[in-house]
């Protein structure tokens, strides 16, 4: 018996820690999860960066741009002034800004295409940028008329000069909104981080509400429902597998031999009432919480579902779906010789659970209730004997009847 006791300790300690293993791959998971999102919103920060860099290069290039301008316009003025002395000198002056020219264009064309990608990004700016590229496309053709009057010239420079400083401020007010949608993207993470908290205070409340709607529902169902009478030891050997008729007997059933529930368990679950499989099968997340005194870790631990699912499987097994227990404490068959913990369990079975009832039993209900081998057949005409004799000083007022 003891060994049979460390074996069912041994699974109860092994269901444990198969619970407690499934309980960390699901935080793991949850981890993971929690780790993706990090990932993501830093990869959404990078992004920001590179758009960010690259308008800082955008800005940069057009400095470049108007202090190479501005370089040009002093030597255009140089040129100008030289340009009655010598008609030759100004016209190789005139081919090397031609050359000029047709470099700016093809920078001209590198920022048209950096402005069509920044237009792609924000929507905001295409008037800003539209506005830019004609500037360009003005400046352009004015360096390429530069052949004639250097103060049309000047006036199409000064224009250019309007459209990079409008660059600069649609760069700026790119730059504000960038910071705008910083702050706004830290306050949906805020927003979001708030909900999730919200989120997981309704589940509990959740949870907890369709527990105590079961737990209510089951005593509205007991309360309605009549009591049913004990049933004798023939009604329950004729019961079928899937008859569920609610009956009554005196005997509980062992409920260690549900996986998860050890004998510790088996004796707070008698001491509240509950001794059947069926019972137990019925039992809600709450009252199992409450009846097995389980603290909330232990409680998450505990695979309540799979418990129900294995107590009504060996109700149906035992043809005991519907049956109920009157709460009467039975008596230890096993002292008696020649029955052990199986017969013990299959005379509870069959609703033969004191000393009593085994002593008036007949040899062919033994027989027919416990299935014993013919090689081993026990002598139960003895059984009877010794039940009679305990039977007798049980009602006598002895104490310990099994000695």
């Amino acid at each position: 018996d003891e060994l049979n006791a460390m074996r069912a300790n041994a699974q109860a300690l092994e269901s444990e820690r198969n619970t407690l293993r499934a309980d960390v791959n699901t935080r793991d998971a949850e981890l993971a999860k929690l780790r993706d999102e990090l990932n993501a919103m830093r990869a959404n920060a990078q992004t920001l960066e590179g758009e960010r860099n690259t308008l800082r290069a955008d800005v940069n290039t057009r400095d470049a741009e108007l202090a190479k301008l501005r370089a040009e316009i002093e030597k255009l003025t140089t040129d100008a002034t030289i340009a009655n002395a010598t008609i030759k000198s100004l016209e190789g002056e005139r081919n090397t800004l031609r050359a000029d020219a047709q470099a700016r264009d093809a920078e001209l064309a590198k920022l048209r295409d950096e402005l069509n990608a920044a237009r792609t990004q924000n929507q905001s700016l295409l008037a800003d940028v539209a506005k830019f590229t004609a500037g360009a496309a003005t400046a352009a053709a004015t360096i390429q008329s530069l052949e004639g009057e250097r103060e049309h010239l000047r006036v199409q420079i000064s224009q250019l000069r309007g459209d990079l400083d409008a660059a600069l401020r649609a760069h700026a007010n790119l730059q504000t909104d960038l910071n705008a949608r910083d702050a706004e993207i830290e306050k949906l993470r805020a927003q979001l981080h708030e909900c999730q908290s919200q989120q997981a205070t309704w589940r509990a409340q959740v949870e907890k509400l369709q527990s105590d709607l079961a737990r209510a529902t089951a005593e509205l169902e007991a309360r309605a429902q009549p009591v049913a009478p004990l049933a004798t030891v023939e009604q329950i050997r004729a019961r079928r597998e899937d008859d569920e008729t609610p009956y009554t007997v005196g005997c509980p059933q062992h409920l260690s031999d549900v996986k998860g529930i050890g004998s510790v368990y088996e004796t707070r679950l008698y001491a509240a009432g509950v001794g059947t499989y069926w019972e137990l099968s019925q039992l809600s997340d709450a009252d199992l919480k409450q009846i097995l005194q389980l603290t909330d870790l232990q409680a998450k631990q505990m695979d309540f579902r799979a418990i129900r699912a294995e107590a009504r499987r060996l109700a149906r097994q035992t043809k005991s779906l519907g049956r109920r227990w009157n709460g009467q404490m039975p008596d230890d068959f096993e002292p008696l010789e020649g029955i052990g913990k199986t017969y013990e369990k299959r005379l509870y079975d069959a609703g033969i659970c004191t000393y009593e009832a085994l002593a008036n039993a007949t040899v062919e209900l033994l027989e027919e209730v416990c299935r014993a081998p013919k090689r081993f057949k026990p002598d139960y005409a003895k059984w009877i004997r010794q039940a009679k004799e305990l039977a007798a000083k049980k009602a006598a007022g002895g104490r310990d009847v099994s000695q």
